[in-house]
């Protein structure tokens, strides 16, 4: 039913894990499970994960750790995910309690580890209080949280009602607006297929998530961002400059109550910025560190002002603009201080070169969008004959619609 219903049909990344003791033949699978589990991992949007060997409902007591861990993720490496795809995730069970050892011992194997927080509001948690934080500590080490509550929590522990994931439209709302202060989070178990108003509800929030412009990303990846939240380093080196560093993954810095904008020209590896809610959102690069100088007028420069996905080897001169897309999904990006209300040649280049005509709007914004599943290179020329550059922020409504999310 997922596999069918939402993997193969919504252009996301999924992030699916595997209690390994419902697909081993050994304990409560067999043949037909290991095929389906294969199937699923073998998908390109799809990210393996471990969901332990047989899912311990309360970590604080004693849990066989070489077992649930080691011979989970053994297992799925070896007669489930491909070789170029191994399992690198561990989402912890039951009541996601794990005690530091536990940590230690997916630290050690390497992996990522994530779950537990289960954020809420809406009408039953109204409150800031009920959103949970990005991590905890358990003991000297670092436990990641989900954003929001899951299928089971909504569902009263599965005993209804089964369409309660729906609620999580709240929870997105609020933690939108005024400030957005959290991310996104489809999180459901493989058994809401077991029940056709869950299955409906999942429906309405992955059409409610696409209809948006997000940053679709693998839970590896969102963890990888919070790691880089946690060790940023920011610097102040005058009125209007700050250096950035050890930020790792994490690819966007905001201003609160700032309405000025990134000065590009005295920037180092900002590549865009975005204005909303009062708000200044900074875009990065991909270097490791970055310098931003805000300025009380807009630049003239080519400039991201929404990016669905990591832009990589960015570069606006010579009167073109180019740059590389990549990840899961839909890939969507709008360059601002184009020619205004004008036709531009867009050269594509996924494995194979193509050229499609876009038109910039009244304001020099263009937005450019592809389906290609793997990397993408573009490049977009900014200047023409008789035409002015566009110098005014971003205003445009369409476009100012969930730059990050």
């Amino acid at each position: 039913m997922l596999l069918q219903r939402f993997i193969r049909r919504y252009d996301l990344p999924f992030t699916i894990s595997i209690v390994v003791n419902d697909i081993d033949p050994a304990g409560l699978g067999g043949e037909r499970q290991l095929r389906v589990a294969r199937e699923i991992f073998a998908q390109p949007n799809v990210e393996p994960a471990s969901h332990t060997y047989t899912h311990p409902f309360d970590w604080s007591k004693p849990v066989d750790l070489d077992h649930e861990i080691d011979d989970s993720i053994l297992f799925l490496n070896e007669r489930i995910a491909s070789p170029d795809k191994p399992v690198k995730l561990l989402l912890w069970s039951g009541s996601t309690n794990p005690q530091e050892p536990a940590v230690a011992r997916s630290d050690a194997l390497g992996l990522f580890n994530i779950n537990g927080g289960d954020g809420r509001f809406d009408v039953e948690t109204n409150s800031y209080a009920n959103v949970a934080p990005l991590a905890t500590q358990v003991g000297s080490l670092t436990q990641y949280y989900t954003s929001n509550g899951n299928d089971n929590i909504y569902a009263n522990d599965w005993t209804g009602p089964y369409y309660g994931l729906r609620n999580v439209l709240q929870t997105w709302e609020k933690t939108e607006s005024p400030r957005r202060i959290g991310a996104l989070n489809v999180y459901y178990h493989i058994f809401t297929g077991e029940r056709w108003s869950a299955v409906k509800a999942l429906e309405e929030v992955y059409d409610y998530a696409i209809a948006r412009d997000i940053a679709p990303v693998f839970t590896t990846d969102y963890v990888r961002m919070v790691q880089g939240f946690m060790s940023a380093e920011i610097v102040r080196e005058g009125e209007a400059t700050w250096r950035m560093r050890n930020y790792g993954l994490l690819r966007t810095v905001r201003f609160d109550d700032d309405n000025r904008f990134p000065d590009l020209s005295r920037s180092a590896n900002v590549l865009g910025y975005w204005q909303y809610q009062g708000s200044l959102y900074v875009f990065l690069g991909e270097a490791s560190e970055s310098v931003v100088t805000l300025a009380s007028t807009a630049p003239s420069e080519p400039y991201v002002a929404l990016a669905s996905h990591r832009i990589f080897d960015w570069q606006a001169e010579g009167g073109t603009t180019s740059f590389r897309v990549e990840g899961a999904g839909r890939k969507k990006v709008v360059i601002g201080n184009l020619p205004r209300d004008t036709e531009l040649t867009v050269v594509e280049n996924a494995g194979a070169e193509r050229r499609v005509q876009l038109r910039t709007d009244a304001s020099g914004y263009l937005a450019w969008l592809s389906d290609a599943g793997g990397p993408v290179r573009v490049s977009i020329p900014t200047t023409t004959a008789g035409r002015s550059v566009a110098r005014s922020a971003l205003t445009d409504d369409r476009v100012a619609a969930g730059v990050g999310r």
